[in-house]
């Protein structure tokens, strides 16, 4: 099965490809952060291009935390797996 994305005017053929992929959800994902830039700062003229940079740069920003925080969602300094004894608190049984 093939899907054409066309973006700045060029059609690009894939079939799921993920770095077309990728970058069509990307560049969603910009748009859709940049025009809520745009609505929250009164809808200005002339200002489509900052906000466009500064969605990408968020949205950098934040992949490359989630990234960071490990491919199973792990968050720094959260300890996960079995707790050892030492750390479990005292049971209600004396």
């Amino acid at each position: 099965m093939f899907s054409s994305i066309v973006t700045d005017g060029s059609t690009a053929m894939s079939s799921t490809k993920a770095g077309v992929i990728d970058s069509a959800e990307r560049e969603e994902r910009i748009r859709q952060r940049a025009y809520r830039l745009w609505e929250e700062s009164g809808r200005p003229e002339g200002a489509a291009q900052d906000h466009w940079e500064r969605a990408a740069q968020d949205l950098d920003r934040e992949d490359a935390e989630l990234t960071c925080a490990g491919a199973a969602g792990e968050k720094p300094g959260v300890k996960t797996g079995p707790t050892p004894a030492s750390e479990k608190p005292p049971s209600d049984r004396t």
